[in-house]
């Protein structure tokens, strides 16, 4: 399982302890914007669609509609960043980061042939190569550095291989991992 850990203080640009200049500050502050914003196209990569019926007197000759689309921007998270004062910006930062196992994976994964090690390396491989069609492509074109996720994992000696298929599914099923399968 893999959680998403962008916002950092090395990756917004706060390194060391402070106290940080007004500037380092709002440098961060605009780091943190970005990485918000490249957060948010994780859930614009999914599609949604649904329908609408009409119900009442037209029930059996009523109006359906069919609807699709995508997830769009939310100014949202950039309007909450603003209010930060700038001397909180590192404390933001920094429990944004440890709490970032809080937050719902990107993506949900058992390995069956390969030890824990080699499946991890493979996924890091694939990122760093970009294969097409893997977890690891998906995380780097969306702009996000190996660095910035988070590995976790459950060892499960002695148990099936089907009772470890559904876990997988019911963790998929409920996480909803937005790098997972495409």
């Amino acid at each position: 399982m893999f959680h998403l850990r962008a916002l950092r203080r090395l990756t917004v640009g706060l390194n060391g302890r402070g106290p940080f200049t007004e500037a380092e500050l709002e440098t961060a502050r605009k780091n943190c914007s970005t990485i918000i914003e490249k957060m948010q196209k994780l859930e614009e990569s999914n599609g949604y669609e649904g329908g609408i019926r009409q119900f009442g007197l037209y029930e059996r000759h009523g109006i359906s509609i069919s609807l699709s689309g995508q997830v769009s921007h939310s100014e949202y998270l950039r309007s909450v960043l603003a209010h930060i004062v700038s001397e909180d910006i590192p404390h933001f930062v920094s429990n944004v980061e440890l709490l970032c196992t809080a937050l719902p994976p990107i993506y949900v994964g058992v390995t069956i042939d390969q030890t824990l090690q080699q499946r991890y390396s493979q996924h890091k491989r694939n990122h760093a190569n970009q294969v097409s069609g893997t977890f690891g492509q998906r995380l780097a074109r969306l702009g996000f550095e190996w660095s910035d996720v988070v590995f976790s994992c459950a060892p499960q000696p002695g148990v099936s291989d089907a009772a470890i298929r559904a876990i997988e599914s019911y963790l998929q099923f409920f996480a909803r991992p937005s790098l997972g399968r495409s």
